[in-house]
């Protein structure tokens, strides 16, 4: 089973803890020799020169030790790097998976945001047509450029905040789409109403 990045780091931390632990009991035992080494090689002493024997043993089987662990150690490193590199695949596969979903997400946006153009182009064009139409009766509705000038602002007004439009309005010029024509919508409205002779809310 392949160890996680946190599994096989905490390996290697392990192994150099008992890395340090067998050099500092090597460290006492190369100063324990050095303390018995005249007496066991000169004076012949047997104690120490038992004691002695003990030691180089001891070092031997720590020198051969050292070496496993350090063989061991660099597997560690070598697993730390597989490990990583395996879960490094695995977050990219994970987010790819993310990606994918998403796609489909922005497929339909797309979708939406150019038929919601279309809408608008349909809608804009049906309102300067609607437009025409009032002038010509005589009702003195905006013309075409007046209308596409307050139009843009509105534009501009909306998709400001989205940096869609590079055209600040001052709060004072803010307007929406609605709000205008409904303006422009009450002033031909008056004009119909003193054209029938509508009663006025006071009359009524």
């Amino acid at each position: 089973m392949t160890e996680t990045p946190t599994e096989a780091r905490q390996t290697a931390a392990n192994l150099e803890e008992r890395r340090r632990a067998l050099a500092d009991r090597a460290a006492a035992l190369s100063a324990r020799a050095e303390q018995i080494a005249y007496a066991a090689t000169v004076d012949r002493d047997p104690a120490a020169r038992k004691t002695l024997d003990g030691i180089v043993k001891e070092q031997l089987a720590f020198a051969i030790e050292a070496k496993h662990l350090e063989a061991a150690a660099a597997e560690a490193k070598r697993r730390i790097a597989q490990a990583e590199a395996a879960a490094a695949e695995a977050e990219l596969r994970r987010k790819a998976t993310l990606a994918r979903a998403q796609l489909a997400e922005l497929a339909d946006v797309g979708r939406d945001l150019n038929a919601a153009l279309q809408q608008f182009s349909d809608t804009f064009t049906r309102f300067l047509a609607t437009g025409d139409v009032l002038r010509q009766l005589g009702f003195a509705f905006p013309g075409r450029d007046l209308q596409r000038v307050n139009v843009s602002r509105a534009i501009d007004t909306a998709l400001h905040h989205l940096r869609l439009s590079n055209r600040p309005v001052a709060p004072s010029q803010q307007v929406t789409l609605d709000a205008l024509v409904a303006s422009w919508a009450a002033q031909v409205e008056a004009r119909i109403a003193a054209a029938l002779g509508d009663e006025t809310d006071e009359a009524a």
